[in-house]
């Protein structure tokens, strides 16, 4: 493929590839929440980076991109919610960030302006939000498990189910080459493999992103609660 004719390609795929609503929290959202954090405990409390790492649980580099600008393009301007952030901000300091993720997500939760289960969040022994749990652990599972059931009950051709669940090519491949989502069908049982199909029902039906979105997320809120594939 000639240079050119593949970077086009390559813009086109990035732009048909869909982002769900818990991958534009983790790209856009959570880094900016992150850079305020690290601002106010440098600039507020005279921590140093790698201080301030230690305390928000990301690494002195990420910090040092933050600070320097490289990172967390978008800029929350919010008067009340930037008085939330500062008063986390302390929390995190008083409790040496062991309460990094509940503090995380009530500021996500303010931004968003949608209810959040903060009690479960605040049970959380991990220190990652519960949204990127879902991205790194949970996400690729399901889209493995909808792309394998695509291609081999739908007949579908690798190029086509990406397509179709705003994937590119590359990542279908990875998917059903077993080098992305390795555990895919671990600890999915019957009624979880109906689930997928009554979903895939309807998205073979339609073009229309909104709709696998929705399906996809509701069979992540059916996955996800019960612990089926986080503990593996």
């Amino acid at each position: 493929m000639l240079p050119i004719v593949k970077l086009l390609y390559n813009k086109i795929i990035m732009f048909m590839i869909m982002k769900l609503p818990c991958e534009s929290i983790i790209w856009d959202i959570l880094p900016s929440i992150r850079k305020e954090f690290a601002l106010n405990l440098i600039n507020e409390y005279g921590l140093s980076e790698k201080e301030t790492a230690k305390k928000i649980k990301i690494t002195t580099s990420a910090v040092s991109q933050y600070i320097s600008g490289k990172r967390a393009s978008i800029k929350i301007n919010d008067k009340e919610i930037l008085k939330e952030i500062h008063k986390s901000s302390k929390n995190i300091l008083m409790n040496n960030g062991e309460n990094i993720v509940f503090e995380t997500c009530r500021i996500c939760t303010l931004l968003r302006g949608k209810s959040c289960h903060l009690n479960q969040i605040q049970n959380n022994q991990s220190y990652k939000p519960l949204c990127e749990d879902r991205i790194w652990n949970v996400l690729p599972i399901i889209r493995k498990t909808l792309a394998e059931i695509l291609i081999k009950d739908y007949g579908f051709s690798q190029r086509k189910a990406a397509l179709k669940l705003g994937l590119s090519p590359a990542a279908v491949s990875r998917y059903i080459s077993g080098k992305r989502g390795l555990s895919s069908s671990n600890g999915l049982n019957d009624y979880d493999f109906t689930m997928f199909k009554k979903s895939l029902d309807k998205i073979v039906n339609y073009d229309n992103k909104t709709l696998i979105q929705k399906e996809i997320c509701k069979i992540c809120e059916n996955l996800y609660p019960n612990h089926i594939l986080r503990n593996e």
